[in-house]
C-alpha cells in the first residue's frame, strides 16, 4: 500500500502541475479519474463531485489491484506504469513493460498482451534483482514518448500531449 500512496502522491503531482488539465477538463475530473469510468464505479457517482480519497479508491482498485503493481519492487517503475495506465490504459501501460522485459532480455520471454500475470512477474522480478531497473524505466519512457508523438502527429493535437512526457521525466528525477 505504500507503494500504491507514493504512486498516488507522484500522479496527482503531475496532474496538478501540467497544463494538460485544461485540456481534460471534458473527459476526466480534477484528480485525473477519467469520466468514462463513471459507469464501473458502484453507486455511479457523478465523478465531477468526489473526493480525493474517491478518487484514491478508483485509482487504487480500477488501475493498481487489476495490474499487479503492488507486485513491482521499484517505485519509479510502478509510478510511471500507473501514470500511463491513467493517462494512456492499463493495457498499453502493460504492453510497454513487457516490450521492455523482451527487449532487455534481447528475445522474446513474455507476451506483449498487456496482462500482468506470472510470466511477466517473475521476469521482471528477475531483471530488478539484476538492477535493470532504469534500462526498463528507460524503454518504457521511449515507448510512452512514441505514443505520445504518433498520437499528436496521426490525430494532428498540438502539442500538449509531448510535454506529459517530458514533464513526468524531470518528476521522475526529482523523486530519486
Amino acid at each position: 500500500m505504500a507503494i500504491f500512496q507514493l504512486a498516488v502522491d507522484n500522479f496527482f503531482h503531475i496532474h496538478n502541475q501540467f497544463p494538460i488539465n485544461n485540456y481534460n477538463l471534458k473527459k476526466r475530473n480534477k484528480f485525473g479519474v477519467p469520466l468514462s469510468m463513471e459507469n464501473n464505479i458502484l453507486n455511479h457517482k457523478n465523478l465531477l463531485d468526489i473526493s480525493q480519497e474517491e478518487a484514491e479508491d478508483i485509482f487504487f482498485e480500477h488501475y493498481w489491484l487489476d495490474n499487479h503493481y503492488d507486485d513491482l519492487t521499484s517505485q519509479l517503475l510502478s509510478n510511471k506504469l500507473f501514470e500511463i495506465a491513467v493517462y494512456i490504459s492499463s493495457k498499453v501501460a502493460n504492453r510497454f513493460l513487457q516490450k521492455a522485459i523482451n527487449e532487455v532480455l534481447e528475445e522474446k520471454v513474455v507476451d506483449e498482451d498487456g496482462i500482468i500475470g506470472l510470466q511477466t512477474s517473475s521476469k521482471i522480478s528477475f531483471l530488478l534483482s539484476l538492477d535493470c531497473e532504469k534500462e526498463i524505466l528507460n524503454i518504457v519512457n521511449i515507448l510512452q514518448r512514441i505514443y505520445y508523438t504518433e498520437l499528436v502527429n496521426f490525430r494532428k493535437l498540438d502539442s500538449t500531449f509531448l510535454a506529459i512526457c517530458n514533464y513526468s521525466k524531470i518528476i521522475q528525477k526529482n523523486i530519486k
